[in-house]
């Protein structure tokens, strides 16, 4: 049976046979989990960012984090040649708070995040759609996987693209990004329980 990363590879191999690439809504966390995943995707997808982050506190750490993304799409786009273009979708985090949807803690947030971007992605008709979520060392890319399957049955225009972009070497390609690039990288994913217990 194939793996979460062998159906990744198998979808690039079918990609590369197509005479035009196609589009990619690409959900990203932070500068870091996305310099891998552009590194692995740019080749094959005209992809756009979709930043849809509700999770993080606070504020400040928010812009810092968004600005950071803007700023290694610029890098990339004028070092690569490249169009990736930038979205962000905005909810308060009190709004997200309080939607009371933690019962099941991050699989909850993964959940949320993974659904308003699949509805932007199919409601905008891009062919594809994934997350950059799956390269952290501690996201189980497993899991974020079956959300975004579970989820594909509600879209008809847009396809879930699994992946698992800590594979392959893809953590080290984050690694020599923040080491080229001076990349900002935070000590925690985002949320307020997780902001206290770094403080």
């Amino acid at each position: 049976m194939k793996n979460d990363y062998d159906k990744f590879l198998d979808k690039i191999e079918e990609i590369k046979k197509l005479d035009e690439k196609p589009t990619l809504l690409l959900h990203t966390c932070c500068a870091l989990c996305f310099s891998s995943a552009y590194m692995q995707l740019k080749d094959y997808f005209h992809i756009t960012v979709f930043y849809y982050n509700p999770n993080i506190y606070p504020l400040d750490e928010y812009e810092k984090r968004k600005n950071e993304v803007i700023r290694m799409i610029d890098i990339f786009n004028n070092e690569y040649h490249t169009d990736v273009k930038f979205i962000e979708s905005i909810d308060k985090f009190d709004y997200y708070k309080n939607k009371k949807i933690h019962l099941k803690g991050c699989m909850d947030c993964f959940h949320l995040r993974l659904m308003k971007s699949f509805m932007y992605a199919n409601d905008n008709k891009y062919d594809y759609f994934t997350t950059t979520l799956t390269v952290g060392r501690l996201k189980n890319s497993n899991l974020l996987n079956r959300i975004g399957e579970s989820l594909q049955p509600m879209f008809e225009n847009t396809k879930y693209l699994f992946s698992d972009f800590k594979k392959n070497g893809g953590i080290n390609i984050s690694l020599r990004c923040k080491e080229k690039y001076n990349i900002y990288t935070q000590c925690y994913c985002g949320c307020e329980p997780h902001y206290q217990e770094n403080k």
